[in-house]
């Protein structure tokens, strides 16, 4: 099953409710994202448990940006109904998720629920994996903390340089980032969401890597050239990077 990013105004809207709601055991979820992932649970899901618990059955969903969401969360609900189905016979390993470009959707306990079943690729700089309470705090303490008028008076075009490289990468193969003030995690925040999965960061002329959630790589916005562009998945660089051995062909 292949879930569409956004394409219509609806899908817009579907976007910005992006109030935490309940979802699944013990979770909160983007709440557009979780209206429509119930939605399909309600046409598709029988469909997709029947053959996930096919003994050579296999369900992959996919997604990219809002249908990664979307995707992630739909899984979610595919394996929580199955794992709670004394009938189900089929391994877990037999529905798996694909989140391109996925926004951070759900709480870190839901997040953890579905490490065994989603994989979630994010694309360098990419602003929409970022778009949360913690990323915005911490690049409006960055802000915050940024000198203007001295840059202004040395030269006005450092303040352009400077918000092109908030949160720069020292050292881009070993993707370091320079850390908001000490901001971590907030346990008070009800719904501080994260991406779901095992999150792997790309970065073309290297490896993908896999990354904790709550690295700085994605718990940091970064002000930079590409961050809108690299939401975009249908480039050569960036599918190279994904499969290397492409960039020999």
């Amino acid at each position: 099953m292949c879930i569409r990013g956004t394409f219509s105004g609806n899908d817009v809207i579907t976007d910005m409710v992006a109030a935490g709601t309940p979802f699944g055991d013990g979770g909160f979820a983007h709440k557009g994202m979780a209206t429509a992932a119930q939605y399909l649970f309600e046409r598709f899901g029988e469909l997709l448990l029947s053959i996930a618990d096919d003994r050579d059955g296999l369900v992959t969903v996919c997604g990219h940006s809002l249908g990664a969401g979307v995707a992630a969360l739909l899984t979610n609900a595919i394996t929580s109904k199955r794992s709670s189905s004394s009938s189900s016979s089929a391994s877990s390993g037999r529905i798996r998720c694909l989140c391109y470009e996925p926004p951070a959707c759900m709480s870190a306990p839901l997040a953890a629920k579905t490490v065994e079943s989603t994989y979630s690729v994010v694309n360098r700089d990419d602003l929409v994996p970022r778009l949360g309470p913690t990323p915005i705090v911490n690049l409006l303490h960055n802000l915050a903390a940024f000198d203007w008028r001295a840059a202004a008076e040395k030269d006005g075009d450092a303040i352009v340089s400077r918000l092109t490289l908030l949160l720069a990468t020292k050292d881009t193969k070993n993707q370091e980032r320079r850390a908001g003030p000490g901001l971590q995690p907030n346990e008070s925040w009800q719904y501080d969401p994260v991406v779901p999965g095992k999150v792997m960061f790309v970065n073309p002329g290297s490896a993908p890597t896999r990354i904790d959630p709550f690295s700085e790589v994605l718990r940091s916005l970064r002000l930079t050239p590409s961050c809108v562009r690299d939401h975009f998945v249908d480039t050569d660089e960036f599918s190279s990077a994904l499969v290397p051995e492409r960039s020999a062909v």
